[in-house]
């Protein structure tokens, strides 16, 4: 899973290896978590593991592939925020342009307006996502994890940034 960079974005995710956070795996949850499912204890969260309104620090090194991610309580200063998640249509086989673009119009559809305001508007956060590589598509992973960011870089959320 990847970050989708968009122009508009100031800092960001770019070439480079796989951005692991303390060894866990794509699909574990080292977080700890209240009775609403909110992070209340940092540890190391998967790309896979992600859910609506969980914080995180980004990856420090340069990479284009995210393995995991460290989950933070939303109270602590964080890169970004998971405001939506949603699958791709089934595709006999994977095309980065095709999960790119759907991926963009996915997240773009999902901007909370009446939250944030418009889109073109808001010069203080932006959106990114993470999507499957072609070995997790393969695997028939299709879900898109749209995530709010700081235009200037991070940390600079604190808080939630979701109704």
């Amino acid at each position: 899973m990847g970050f989708g960079i968009k122009e508009r974005i100031v800092g960001g995710v770019v070439a480079g290896g796989i951005a692991i956070f303390g060894g866990v795996a794509a699909t574990e949850d080292k977080t700890t978590r209240n009775d609403t499912g909110a992070i209340v204890e940092s540890g190391g969260l998967g790309a896979f593991a992600l859910r609506v309104g969980d914080c995180f620090m980004a990856p420090k090194e340069d990479t284009d592939l995210v393995q995991s991610v460290e989950g933070v309580p939303c109270d602590a200063p964080h890169d970004g925020q998971v405001y939506a998640t949603f699958d791709l249509p089934d595709a006999a086989s994977f095309d980065a342009v095709s999960v790119e673009t759907q991926g963009d119009e996915g997240c773009m559809s999902r901007w909370i307006t009446d939250w944030w305001g418009t889109y073109e508007e808001n010069q203080e956060i932006d959106y990114s996502f993470l999507q499957p590589t072609a070995e997790r598509w393969a695997d028939a992973d299709r879900e898109i994890a749209s995530v709010v960011i700081p235009i200037s870089g991070g940390p600079q959320l604190v808080g939630t940034d979701l109704p």
